[in-house]
């Protein structure tokens, strides 16, 4: 996922920073992990995993932005911006992009760790979740649903 928001990042400003592979790492693998321990709806998903993003990118831009001085990004001039780190109108397209990270990490999950199988609908994955409850670690919880 971070490769794509690597590249989308460098088209739209016209150039990213390698500091950037580590944020929005952190962020897919949180978002991974979000999609493949619960089972909720990507619409609750996308609730769940904003703010934690969200905190994510406050922090880290803190970090290297202000205590390594690395002025990677500056939202300072963006109507309601936090610390200039984080802004209400970069916020929405997090809320397109984690949808996407939840289908790559499904995709991901399917076509090279065989785990799941191919949606049966609409033509998307959707990895199966094995329940480990009551010592039946072969039964599987449905797919969530959008």
């Amino acid at each position: 996922m971070e490769w794509c928001t690597f590249h989308l990042e460098a088209v739209w400003k016209g150039w990213t920073h390698v500091s950037m592979l580590f944020v929005g790492g952190i962020c897919g693998l949180f978002i991974g992990l979000l999609n493949q321990k619960t089972n909720l709806k990507v619409y609750k998903q996308v609730l769940v995993g904003l703010p934690a993003v969200l905190t994510i990118e406050l922090f880290s831009g803190l970090f290297i932005n202000k205590y390594l001085g690395l002025a990677v990004w500056d939202y300072s001039d963006k109507l309601g911006n936090v610390l200039g780190q984080i802004c209400p109108q970069y916020s929405l397209l997090w809320v397109l992009l984690i949808p996407f990270g939840i289908w790559l990490d499904d995709y991901i999950r399917w076509k090279w760790f065989n785990e799941g199988s191919y949606y049966a609908y609409s033509g998307r994955f959707r990895p199966a979740i094995r329940s480990h409850s009551g010592g039946h670690s072969d039964r599987i919880r449905p797919p969530v649903t959008l």
